[in-house]
């Protein structure tokens, strides 16, 4: 996450973004450090104090001249279920992550099965 340089780019402390977020310092320093995840909703205020999309902000935005990636937050189409969904899956580790691509197979294999009449 970009927070860190984000902030540093204003010259803002931790506690000067704190109060603007209205969250403790140390919670800041949690997002910045990677040992805690901002929800939906900090992410949004973040990304309107620094006027930078939630894609910016998880460093999910490629450099300037680069075509870019479409990313769940980056989709309209989406619900905030659907949203949760995804900020729950990235926080799990890769094998966890493997276990739902695997179980997300299965489902759909099984939808196409019932759509066939087997």
């Amino acid at each position: 996450m970009r927070l860190r340089e984000l902030r540093k780019q204003r010259n803002w402390s931790m506690k000067q973004l704190s109060e603007m977020v209205g969250c403790s310092e140390s919670t800041i320093s949690l997002y910045e450090t990677g040992k805690r995840e901002p929800g939906f909703e900090t992410l949004l205020k973040f990304g309107e104090l620094f006027n930078v999309s939630v894609d910016y902000l998880l460093g999910n935005s490629p450099l300037s001249g680069q075509e870019e990636k479409p990313t769940p937050m980056s989709r309209p189409n989406l619900d905030d279920a659907d949203i949760a969904f995804y900020e729950r899956y990235s926080r799990l580790s890769e094998d966890e992550k493997e276990d739902m691509r695997d179980f997300l197979e299965l489902m759909e294999n099984r939808r196409k099965r019932r759509e066939k009449g087997e």
